[in-house]
């Protein structure tokens, strides 16, 4: 956990805890409209270029850019792998042919919800933890995130 880190963007008089709160609620509101789900990492990486003193608020758009990354290649999986089964089915001669093709389209998009909320429920958490100043250590997203954050600063 990080320390206390109440003060205000470098760019705005918007509170760090809500403009880190504001980039993962971007995401995971962007990330379930359609087509607009594409570009759901756009508004982190915009916070990210803006903030110039906050570390606190470039890990936090780091991990929401992150996540939104996540989202993009969630949804580009489902949809090489909704036209994969279409392409390898060929052209359908049966009825039998036509349930299995339903079928399998049908759990790749189960696949693809439970993936999609579950990373919003830990975006959900994150705006939590983001309101009380605090990160949490998530093992894939955390070290590239403050790497950034780092780089961010030096500049």
């Amino acid at each position: 956990m990080l320390t206390d880190y109440r003060h205000e963007t470098s760019f705005s008089s918007l509170d760090a805890g809500v403009a880190a709160a504001l980039a993962y609620a971007s995401v995971a509101i962007l990330a379930w409209i359609p087509y607009l789900t594409y570009g759901a990492w756009a508004l982190p990486l915009l916070l990210w270029l803006l903030e110039k003193n906050s570390r606190f608020i470039l890990i936090h758009a780091a991990q929401a850019f992150s996540c939104g990354i996540g989202f993009l290649v969630i949804q580009l999986a489902r949809l090489a792998a909704g036209g994969m089964v279409r392409w390898l089915s060929g052209p359908v001669e049966s009825i039998q042919q036509q349930y299995a093709i339903t079928a399998a389209i049908g759990w790749i998009q189960l696949a693809q919800g439970l993936l999609m909320a579950s990373l919003t429920i830990l975006l959900i958490v994150l705006i939590i933890q983001a309101l009380r100043y605090q990160t949490i250590e998530l093992i894939i997203i955390q070290r590239p995130a403050i790497r950034l954050a780092n780089l961010r600063l030096l500049r």
